[in-house]
C-alpha cells in the first residue's frame, strides 16, 4: 500500500469514526494521567503510613521500656526481701532445732535430694550415704523454700510484665 491508498482509506471513513477515534485517544491519555496521579497519591499515602507506623513503634517502645523498668524494680526488690527473709530463717534454725538431736540416716538425705531433683533414688545409694544433722536438713529445706518463693515472685513479675505489654500494644 502506498501513502495515496492510505490517504484514500482515511477520506472514506465517516466523520463519526474520527470522533470515536479522538474520543478513544482522549480517554487513553486521560487514563494514563489518572494512573500516574494515582501512583503519586498511593506513594504519598504509603510514606505517610510508614511515618505514622514509625512514630507508633517509638511510642510503644518508650512505654514498654518504662513498664520493664517499673516491673523489674518492683520484683527485684521483692526477691531481695525474700532472700533476706530466707537467710534470717536459716540463721534462726538453732533457736528451733537443737544440735543435740540425733543425726538422720543417710538414706533420708538421698531421698530428700532425689525428691528435690525430681528423680527416683537408687536403692544402692542409700547404703553408702552419710548421715545428716537435722540442722543441716533444716537449712537446706529453708534455702530451697526461699528459692521457690523467689521463683514464684519472678514468675508473678513476668506475668505482670506480659499483661502490661499486652495493654500497651493489644
Amino acid at each position: 500500500m502506498t501513502f495515496a491508498a492510505i490517504g484514500a482509506l482515511f477520506k472514506r471513513a465517516p466523520g463519526w469514526v474520527w470522533v470515536a477515534l479522538l474520543c478513544l485517544a482522549g480517554l487513553w491519555f486521560f487514563g494514563r494521567y489518572q494512573k500516574e496521579r494515582g501512583r503519586e497519591e498511593v506513594r504519598a499515602e504509603w510514606q505517610a503510613s510508614i511515618e505514622k507506623g514509625k512514630k507508633e513503634i517509638e511510642r510503644i517502645k518508650a512505654k514498654s521500656e518504662r513498664v520493664t523498668v517499673k516491673v523489674e524494680t518492683k520484683y527485684v526488690d521483692r526477691i531481695k526481701e525474700i532472700r533476706v527473709k530466707g537467710d534470717t530463717i536459716v540463721q534462726r534454725i538453732p533457736v528451733y532445732i537443737s544440735r543435740d538431736l540425733p543425726e538422720l540416716p543417710g538414706s533420708f538425705r538421698v531421698w530428700h535430694d532425689a525428691a528435690a531433683q525430681n528423680v527416683i533414688p537408687e536403692v544402692s545409694a542409700d547404703l553408702n550415704a552419710a548421715a545428716v544433722a537435722p540442722v543441716d536438713v533444716a537449712a537446706t529445706v529453708a534455702a530451697n523454700y526461699a528459692t521457690c518463693h523467689a521463683n514464684a515472685e519472678q514468675l508473678t513479675g513476668l506475668q505482670e510484665w506480659v499483661r502490661e505489654q499486652q495493654r500497651i500494644n493489644p
